[in-house]
C-alpha cells in the first residue's frame, strides 16, 4: 500500500530528524495520527478501485486529515518542543504529508486517463467495423444503380420490339426479374445494415454518458470519432433511401413493360423519361469528375506555394534540405494520385459513352424534346476530355516543380 507506506516514512523520519525525543505530551499527539493512517489507506484503496467519485472522497478525506492533523500538531507544541530541529522537522513533516496527496492526484490522473484512452481504443474497432458496413453499402448500391440501369435498357427494347416481335418482348421483359430481384436483395441488405450501424451509434453516445467522467478527459477525441460514426449512420441513411427509391423505380419499370406489351404505353414518353434520367446520371458523374480533378489541382497549388515559401526564405536553413526532400517525394505521390483519378475518370467516361449508344436513335433524331436532352448530354460528356486534359497538366507541372526542387 504505497501512500500508507509513504506516511509511515514521513512519521519516521521526523521522529529521525527531530534532534532529540519530543516531549511526552507531543509524542502522545503525534503517535495518534488522528486518523492519518485511514486517511493514507483510503488513497490506496480508491486508486485501486479507479472510480472518479472514490478518488474525489479520498482525496477530501485526506486532505481534511491532514490540516486537522497539523493544526493539532501546531497547538501541542510545546515550548519543551520549540528547537530549530523540531520546527524544520514539522515543516518537512507537513510537505511530505502534502507531497502524498500531490502523488496520488498525479497517479490517479495518470491512470484515469490511460482508462479513458482504452475507452477510446475499444470504439476504435467498432468504428472500422461501421466503416466496413458503409463501404459495403456504398458498392452494393453502386451495384443496385447498374441493376436498375439494365432494367431501363430492357424497357427501352421491350418498347420498340412490342409492335413488331411480340414473342420476342415477352421474353425481354420476362428478363426483368434477375435485376429487379438484385436491387430488392440488395436493398433489403443495407437496410438491415443500417438498422445495425444506427444501434451501434446509439451504443457509442450511450458509452459517452455513462462513462462521462473519462470521456471528458478526452472529450476532443471522442466527440471527433463520435461525429465520424454519426456521418457513417447518416451516410447508410442516405443508401437506404436511395435503394428504397430504385425499388419503387423497378417496379415501375416491371409495369412500363407489361403495359408496352398490351401496347398501351406511350413509347416516345418511355424514351424521354429514360434519356431524362440518363442526363441526371451522367451530369452527377461529371460533377464528381470535376470535382476530383480540382482536389488534384489544389494539392498541387498547395505544393507550389510551400515550395515558394521554403526558396523566399520562411524555412530555416537547417530544415529546408529535409523539407525539400520531403515535397520531392510529396509530388511522387501526387502523380500516382492523379494517375489513379485518370482511370476512374477514363472508366466513368467509357461506361457513360457505352450507355449512350444503347438508345434508340431513330426516336431520339426524330422527337424535338428528346434532341435537346440528347444535346445537353453530349455538352455534359465533353467535359470529361476536358478534366483529363487537366490531369495531365497537373502532371507535367508537378514533374517540372519536382525538376525546381531536385536543382
Amino acid at each position: 500500500m504505497a501512500f500508507l507506506d509513504d506516511w509511515k516514512l514521513c512519521k519516521r523520519t521526523f521522529e529521525a530528524k527531530a534532534g532529540k525525543k519530543p516531549s511526552e505530551t507531543f509524542l502522545g499527539v503525534f503517535r495518534k495520527s488522528s486518523g492519518m493512517e485511514d486517511a493514507a489507506k483510503g488513497l490506496d484503496t480508491a486508486l485501486q478501485k479507479l472510480d472518479p467519485k472514490e478518488i474525489d472522497k479520498a482525496a477530501a478525506k485526506y486532505r481534511t486529515t491532514s490540516e486537522s492533523y497539523q493544526k493539532l500538531l501546531l497547538s501541542s507544541f510545546s515550548k519543551e518542543d520549540s528547537g530549530q530541529d523540531y520546527k524544520a522537522a514539522l515543516a518537512e513533516l507537513a510537505r511530505g504529508m502534502d507531497r502524498i496527496l500531490a502523488n496520488f492526484k498525479e497517479a490517479a490522473d495518470g491512470r484515469l486517463l490511460s482508462k479513458a484512452q482504452n475507452v477510446l481504443h475499444g470504439i476504435g474497432p467498432i468504428y472500422v467495423g461501421m466503416q466496413q458496413e458503409f463501404n459495403a453499402a456504398r458498392e452494393a448500391t453502386q451495384e443496385a444503380e447498374t441493376a436498375y440501369q439494365e432494367c431501363e435498357k430492357i424497357v427501352r427494347l421491350v418498347c420498340v420490339s412490342a409492335p413488331t416481335d411480340a414473342s420476342g418482348a415477352k421474353k425481354l421483359a420476362a428478363s426483368l426479374a434477375a435485376p429487379c430481384k438484385t436491387i430488392s436483395t440488395i436493398s433489403d441488405r443495407v437496410a438491415k445494415s443500417y438498422a445495425s450501424v444506427a444501434k451501434t451509434f446509439q451504443s457509442i453516445s450511450a458509452l459517452g454518458k455513462s462513462q462521462q467522467y473519462l470521456v471528458g478527459l478526452v472529450q476532443k477525441d471522442f466527440d471527433s470519432m463520435r461525429d465520424k460514426a454519426m456521418g457513417i449512420q447518416d451516410g447508410l441513411e442516405d443508401k437506404t433511401m436511395e435503394l428504397q427509391e430504385l425499388m419503387a423505380k423497378s417496379k415501375a419499370a416491371v409495369k412500363t413493360a407489361a403495359d408496352a406489351l398490351k401496347g398501351a404505353v406511350d413509347t416516345q414518353q418511355v424514351m424521354l423519361q429514360s434519356l431524362e434520367g440518363f442526363l441526371n446520371r451522367v451530369q452527377k458523374s461529371v460533377v464528381s469528375c470535376n470535382a476530383g480533378v480540382l482536389d488534384k489541382e489544389g494539392g498541387f497549388d498547395q505544393m507550389n506555394f510551400a515550395f515558394m515559401n521554403a526558396k523566399e526564405g520562411t524555412v530555416p536553413a537547417d530544415e529546408l534540405e529535409k523539407m525539400m526532400a520531403d515535397l520531392y517525394k510529396e509530388g511522387d505521390i501526387k502523380i500516382a494520385n492523379v494517375a489513379a483519378e485518370t482511370t476512374r475518370i477514363t472508366k466513368v467516361q467509357e461506361t457513360l459513352t457505352r450507355e449512350f449508344s444503347g438508345f434508340h436513335k431513330q426516336i431520339v433524331t426524330d422527337n424535338p424534346q428528346a434532341k435537346a436532352i440528347v444535346d445537353e448530354i453530349q455538352e455534359a460528356l465533353s467535359d470529361l476530355p476536358k478534366d483529363l486534359q487537366k490531369l495531365k497538366d497537373v502532371v507535367a507541372k508537378t514533374k517540372k516543380l519536382q525538376a525546381k526542387i531536385k536543382a
